[in-house]
Protein backbone atom coordinates (compact mmCIF):
# COMPACT_ATOMS: atom_id res chain seq x y z
CA UNK A 1 0.00 0.00 0.00
CA UNK A 2 2.84 2.36 0.90
CA UNK A 3 4.56 1.82 -2.46
CA UNK A 4 1.34 2.11 -4.42
CA UNK A 5 0.23 5.38 -2.75
CA UNK A 6 3.73 6.91 -2.85
CA UNK A 7 3.14 8.81 0.35
CA UNK A 8 4.90 9.12 3.67
CA UNK A 9 3.56 6.82 6.35
CA UNK A 10 4.46 6.44 10.00
CA UNK A 11 3.90 2.97 11.40
CA UNK A 12 4.58 2.05 15.02
CA UNK A 13 5.41 -1.55 15.89
CA UNK A 14 7.28 -3.54 18.50
CA UNK A 15 7.81 -6.34 15.97
CA UNK A 16 11.34 -5.99 14.61
CA UNK A 17 10.69 -8.36 11.69
CA UNK A 18 7.72 -6.26 10.64
CA UNK A 19 9.79 -3.07 10.92
CA UNK A 20 12.67 -4.55 8.91
CA UNK A 21 10.41 -5.74 6.08
CA UNK A 22 8.11 -2.71 5.82
CA UNK A 23 10.29 0.32 6.50
CA UNK A 24 12.42 2.55 4.32
CA UNK A 25 13.78 4.09 7.54
CA UNK A 26 13.49 2.94 11.12
CA UNK A 27 13.59 4.97 14.33
CA UNK A 28 14.53 2.74 17.26
CA UNK A 29 13.27 4.08 20.58
CA UNK A 30 14.46 2.93 23.99
CA UNK A 31 12.55 4.22 27.03
CA UNK A 32 11.31 7.20 25.02
CA UNK A 33 14.74 8.17 23.68
CA UNK A 34 15.92 7.76 20.09
CA UNK A 35 18.71 5.18 19.94
CA UNK A 36 19.28 5.17 16.17
CA UNK A 37 17.69 6.25 12.88
CA UNK A 38 18.51 4.65 9.54
CA UNK A 39 17.57 2.14 6.90
CA UNK A 40 16.81 -1.37 8.11
CA UNK A 41 20.13 -2.70 6.83
CA UNK A 42 22.14 0.22 8.27
CA UNK A 43 20.73 -0.55 11.70
CA UNK A 44 21.26 -4.29 11.27
CA UNK A 45 24.87 -4.08 10.06
CA UNK A 46 26.06 -1.08 12.10
CA UNK A 47 24.06 -0.76 15.32
CA UNK A 48 25.14 2.18 17.50
CA UNK A 49 24.29 0.44 20.76
CA UNK A 50 23.85 -2.96 22.35
CA UNK A 51 20.13 -2.22 22.58
CA UNK A 52 19.75 -1.77 18.80
CA UNK A 53 22.02 -4.75 18.11
CA UNK A 54 19.94 -7.01 20.35
CA UNK A 55 16.60 -5.68 19.11
CA UNK A 56 17.14 -6.26 15.38
CA UNK A 57 17.78 -9.74 14.04
CA UNK A 58 16.11 -13.10 14.37
CA UNK A 59 17.63 -14.86 16.13
CA UNK A 60 19.18 -11.88 17.93
CA UNK A 61 22.86 -10.99 18.11
CA UNK A 62 25.01 -13.00 20.53
CA UNK A 63 26.89 -11.07 23.24
CA UNK A 64 30.06 -12.28 24.96
CA UNK A 65 31.76 -10.54 27.87
CA UNK A 66 35.31 -9.50 26.95
CA UNK A 67 38.06 -7.22 28.19
CA UNK A 68 39.40 -4.55 25.81
CA UNK A 69 42.89 -3.15 26.24
CA UNK A 70 43.42 -0.61 23.45
CA UNK A 71 44.64 -2.92 20.67
CA UNK A 72 43.55 -6.26 22.20
CA UNK A 73 40.27 -8.03 22.89
CA UNK A 74 40.69 -10.67 25.59
CA UNK A 75 38.06 -13.41 25.06
CA UNK A 76 38.66 -14.56 28.66
CA UNK A 77 39.67 -18.04 27.51
CA UNK A 78 43.33 -17.48 26.74
CA UNK A 79 42.65 -16.22 23.20
CA UNK A 80 43.12 -12.63 22.11
CA UNK A 81 41.87 -10.71 19.06
CA UNK A 82 43.18 -7.47 17.60
CA UNK A 83 41.21 -4.32 18.38
CA UNK A 84 41.13 -0.83 16.94
CA UNK A 85 40.23 1.08 20.06
CA UNK A 86 41.65 3.90 22.12
CA UNK A 87 39.63 2.55 25.03
CA UNK A 88 40.25 -0.04 27.73
CA UNK A 89 37.80 -1.79 30.01
CA UNK A 90 35.03 -4.37 30.18
CA UNK A 91 33.01 -4.73 27.01
CA UNK A 92 30.64 -6.99 25.15
CA UNK A 93 31.53 -8.51 21.82
CA UNK A 94 28.48 -8.90 19.58
CA UNK A 95 28.32 -11.39 16.75
CA UNK A 96 25.34 -12.29 14.56
CA UNK A 97 24.40 -16.02 14.46
CA UNK A 98 24.89 -16.26 10.68
CA UNK A 99 28.45 -14.85 10.92
CA UNK A 100 29.71 -17.68 13.15
CA UNK A 101 31.38 -20.76 11.70
CA UNK A 102 31.35 -24.02 13.61
CA UNK A 103 33.85 -26.86 13.62
CA UNK A 104 33.87 -30.26 15.28
CA UNK A 105 37.39 -29.48 16.57
CA UNK A 106 36.93 -27.32 19.68
CA UNK A 107 40.58 -26.20 19.73
CA UNK A 108 40.23 -24.78 16.19
CA UNK A 109 37.71 -22.16 17.31
CA UNK A 110 38.07 -18.79 18.98
CA UNK A 111 35.72 -20.09 21.64
CA UNK A 112 34.37 -23.55 22.39
CA UNK A 113 31.35 -25.14 23.95
CA UNK A 114 28.86 -27.98 23.79
CA UNK A 115 25.78 -28.15 21.56
CA UNK A 116 22.72 -28.03 23.82
CA UNK A 117 19.97 -27.52 21.23
CA UNK A 118 19.53 -28.26 17.53
CA UNK A 119 16.65 -26.57 15.70
CA UNK A 120 16.29 -27.77 12.09
CA UNK A 121 14.28 -25.19 10.13
CA UNK A 122 14.55 -26.73 6.66
CA UNK A 123 16.59 -24.17 4.76
CA UNK A 124 18.85 -23.64 7.77
CA UNK A 125 19.53 -24.96 11.26
CA UNK A 126 19.98 -23.11 14.54
CA UNK A 127 22.51 -24.58 16.97
CA UNK A 128 22.71 -23.41 20.57
CA UNK A 129 26.19 -23.83 22.00
CA UNK A 130 26.74 -23.45 25.73
CA UNK A 131 30.02 -22.14 27.01
CA UNK A 132 30.44 -21.50 30.71
CA UNK A 133 27.34 -19.47 31.63
CA UNK A 134 26.60 -18.09 28.13
CA UNK A 135 24.63 -19.51 25.23
CA UNK A 136 25.68 -18.74 21.66
CA UNK A 137 23.28 -19.30 18.78
CA UNK A 138 24.77 -20.28 15.42
CA UNK A 139 22.82 -20.28 12.14
CA UNK A 140 24.07 -22.68 9.48
CA UNK A 141 22.70 -23.29 6.00
CA UNK A 142 20.94 -26.65 5.63
CA UNK A 143 21.34 -29.61 7.96
CA UNK A 144 24.11 -30.56 10.35
CA UNK A 145 25.81 -33.88 11.11
CA UNK A 146 26.63 -32.58 14.62
CA UNK A 147 24.83 -34.14 17.58
CA UNK A 148 23.59 -32.86 20.94
CA UNK A 149 26.40 -32.72 23.47
CA UNK A 150 29.13 -32.47 20.82
CA UNK A 151 32.07 -30.25 21.80
CA UNK A 152 32.61 -27.68 19.05
CA UNK A 153 34.71 -24.65 18.20
CA UNK A 154 33.18 -21.34 17.08
CA UNK A 155 34.93 -18.67 15.01
CA UNK A 156 34.13 -15.52 13.05
CA UNK A 157 35.88 -12.94 10.90
CA UNK A 158 37.19 -9.88 12.74
CA UNK A 159 35.19 -7.60 10.44
CA UNK A 160 31.96 -9.31 11.55
CA UNK A 161 32.02 -8.61 15.28
CA UNK A 162 30.90 -5.48 17.11
CA UNK A 163 32.22 -4.07 20.38
CA UNK A 164 29.97 -2.37 22.91
CA UNK A 165 31.02 -0.64 26.12
CA UNK A 166 30.29 -2.76 29.17
CA UNK A 167 29.33 0.41 31.07
CA UNK A 168 27.19 2.34 28.57
CA UNK A 169 26.23 -0.20 25.91
CA UNK A 170 27.39 2.22 23.20
CA UNK A 171 29.30 0.98 20.17
CA UNK A 172 33.08 1.15 20.56
CA UNK A 173 34.14 -0.41 17.25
Amino acid sequence: LHQRLKTTSIYVTHDQVEAMTMADRIVVLNKGHIEQVGTPLELYHRPVSRFVAGFLGSPPMNFLPVQVDHDRIDLKNGKVLAAKSSWSGPAELGIRPEKITITSDPSAGLIEGAISLIEPLGSDTLLTVERQDKKVVVRIIGDTPLQLGAQVGLSWQEADHHLFSGATGQRMA
